[in-house]
């Protein structure tokens, strides 16, 4: 005996009615049994619990000792990255390179071994999947739809391969085609609709959006808010009759530009160094901690607490306190820049981090492969989009760090001068400053943007290296 269920019942938790109701079967011999019935029966739901991938059902289910059930289902999908034959290969255990050769010959992958999973057909998709868990070490495959889209011919010939080449495992499959699983199951498990069950739900996975954004379309969007903003501040002047002293003409505002932009370029370049920097290293940190707070156990839970603690007090208190502690040079400037940008940085890390990419991870977790350094590969690589995003957000962020930073106690730096025109009243040179503020920094963003640009292009154009 394999497996034998007794009295299994399961609801959803959503749902008024149960999706099983005392469900008895027994599954003892070799070979292909089917599993059969309407959508909304409840097929998934028992293929799920027979895996040991759902819980909360009563009854109970006996299996031969240390039996190995996998399950396999049609919307999986191969890591992106990889292309269909270099993961094939990857997850071919020791001494199956012969029956993997077989596989890929009897199920017609030949053609597409060089290709990204996202690029081949669906029926291709499905073939490449479900030959990989065949290459598994297993006593019951389950195959959920496994084979959809596949034609009828090519459908026929694998079901007869894999009854050939696997005379003593075991299979359960799930089909809507009461000719398929007639024609070549020898038991048949049929499921009735027992009451009304909860509507299937589907969650829709859009990919990310990307936008090539070169710098100078940047430096064109602040240049008209720039020209926006200080037009306002020509009509405030001219309406209310204000002077040069307080807001100065624009004469008065060029001729202090071309006195001081040599000396304000170099603190912006300077600021701008520091910031970048900053920015670096509030990512390595935000990724740790990230890495890290991702886990559901203690540690993940105390990390991100603590993490978030730390942003409760405002930078501008704690700045203070650093300069004290560590001096007004290069290392606080670094450290505020760092700590205004990391915690947007880390909230979209441990968002993306703690949520699983269910239909490219279950491979790996049904089949023990998983590893904690492949699920963040996974994960990052499923929302590079939104990572680019939130990476290029947090950079002004940075900029905005290093600046108040050097406003409150350092030498150097465009903070600094922006202190010293203040205390001056000098409304131009504040101006003069912005200007090439705005500037650097839309150089920066758009530089950020076209990176990102660039990687998401070769990730999507060129087949990876591992799987």
């Amino acid at each position: 005996m394999l497996f034998e269920c007794r009295d299994i019942s399961y609801r959803f938790s959503d749902a008024e009615e149960r999706v099983l109701n005392h469900l008895n079967c027994r599954l003892s011999a070799p070979g292909f049994h089917g599993l059969f019935g309407p959508s909304g029966v409840g097929k998934s739901t028992f293929a799920k619990i027979l895996a040991s991938e759902l819980d909360g059902y009563s009854g109970e289910i006996i299996t031969k000792s240390r039996a190995r059930i996998l399950y396999s289902y049609n919307l999986e999908r191969l890591p992106g990255w990889s292309g269909v034959g270099e993961h094939i290969a990857k997850v071919t255990p020791e001494g199956r390179q012969g029956m993997r050769e077989d596989l890929i010959r009897s199920f017609g992958l030949a053609g597409c071994l060089g290709a990204r999973f996202s690029h081949i057909s669906l029926g291709q998709k499905n073939r490449a999947n479900l030959t990989r868990y065949l290459l598994q070490d297993f006593d019951l495959l389950i195959m959920d739809e496994s084979l959809a889209n596949v034609d009828e011919a090519t459908r026929e010939q694998i079901i007869l391969t894999i009854k050939t080449l696997f005379p003593e495992k075991c299979f359960l499959y799930i089909s809507h085609s009461v000719r398929e699983v007639a024609l070549f199951c020898q038991e048949i498990l049929v499921l009735e609709m027992i009451s009304r069950t909860r509507p299937s739900t589907a969650r829709s996975s859009k990919g990310a959006c990307w936008r090539s954004s070169m710098p100078h379309k940047r430096i064109y969007q602040f240049l008209i808010i720039y020209m926006l903003g200080l037009a306002c501040l020509m009509l405030i002047k001219f309406s209310f009759h204000l002077s040069d002293y307080l807001i100065p003409g624009l004469g008065d505002m060029w001729g202090t530009g071309v006195e001081v932009y040599r000396r304000y370029l170099a603190a912006v370049m300077d600021t701008l160094v520091v910031a970048i920097i900053g920015h670096i290293l509030s990512i390595v940190l935000a990724t740790v901690v990230g890495i890290v707070g991702r886990l559901s156990n203690w540690t993940g839970s105390m990390i991100k607490t603590a993490a978030y603690n730390l942003q409760a007090y405002p930078i501008v208190a704690v700045a203070p306190i650093i300069f004290i502690l560590i001096g007004d040079g290069l290392t606080s400037r670094l450290l505020i820049a760092a700590m205004i940008c990391y915690f947007p940085l880390l909230l979209s890390f441990i968002g993306i981090l703690i949520e699983p990419v269910a239909d490219i991870e279950h491979f790996y977790v049904i089949t023990g492969r998983m590893r904690w350094q492949f699920e963040v590969k996974i994960r990052s690589y499923e929302n590079i989009g939104k990572l680019s995003t939130v990476i290029t957000g947090s950079a002004t962020l940075a900029m905005v760090g290093t600046i108040v930073a050097e406003f409150i106690g350092a030498d150097a730096g465009i903070g600094y001068s922006l202190r010293i025109a203040l205390y001056q009243s000098d409304i131009a040179k504040v101006l003069v400053a912005l200007f090439l503020i705005g500037i650097c920094n839309s150089i920066y963003l758009g530089t950020l943007e076209w990176l990102g640009s660039l990687v998401q292009k070769k990730l999507t154009n060129s087949t990876g290296e591992s799987s």
